[in-house]
């Protein structure tokens, strides 16, 4: 009997509540092996970035066979709470994947207001992939949201830099 994608999602989360990460890393090595199941996919990013492994939840990503953030930030399909954090660390992994238009996109349908968190992640990505433009776009919004911080003239500056 082969695990079906409902039964990878639960193991995951039980896995996830016992701190069981070397399971964590066998479901992992399953669902890689069958591409078709993009739920189960998009469970183990969820696992990698709830447990703090950005590198490794970056890797995982680069290895999907079907690139889908907009149904990983769907938070009710895996009871994970959307907030700053997660869409920051959302919009960090895809700058970091090079996908800054998805990541733009990702901030535009957001069911909230994004903070200055999230515009601070997207300006990084803008300084590390050399994008004025929407690193000026970034800039201006935390400008607004976050006049008295330093931080977003430093990235600012430091993406003007970069892109010489």
């Amino acid at each position: 009997m082969k695990p079906n994608e409902f039964a990878c999602t639960s193991i995951l989360s039980a896995c996830a509540d016992a701190g069981l990460f070397l399971v964590r890393k066998q479901v992992h090595a399953y669902v890689r092996r069958i591409e078709e199941d993009l739920v189960s996919w998009n469970a183990v990013l969820s696992e990698y970035m709830n447990a703090g492994r950005i590198n490794e939840a970056k890797l995982f990503f680069d290895e999907m066979p079907e690139k889908n953030p907009l149904a990983w930030t769907d938070g009710h399909i895996y009871k994970i709470k959307s907030g700053d954090d997660h869409y920051a660390r959302l919009i960090d992994m895809l700058s970091r994947a090079e996908r800054l238009p998805e990541a733009k996109e990702i901030i535009q349908n957001m069911p909230y207001k994004p903070g200055a968190s999230i515009w601070e992640a997207l300006l990084s990505g803008c300084r590390t992939l050399r994008n004025v433009d929407l690193g000026v776009e970034a800039a201006e919004i935390l400008f607004e949201l976050t006049p008295q911080h330093d931080g977003t003239y430093l990235l600012l500056a430091n993406t003007l830099a970069a892109a010489g």
